[in-house]
């Protein structure tokens, strides 16, 4: 079982004027790069996460 993100259901700009779509895009950038760099090699060493 391979561990993939989904994609936003929303544009990045859906929630201006309240949060700036660079802000979206920045955030989401992050967490798939915290994602790729922790949960994925630690799935790959636990058999219960495969």
């Amino acid at each position: 079982m391979a561990f993939k993100l989904p994609t936003l259901p929303y544009a990045f700009d859906a929630l201006e004027p309240y949060i700036d779509a660079r802000t979206m895009e920045s955030a989401d950038f992050t967490t798939t790069t915290c994602f790729g760099r922790s949960c994925r090699p630690t799935a790959a060493v636990n058999p219960r996460l495969r």
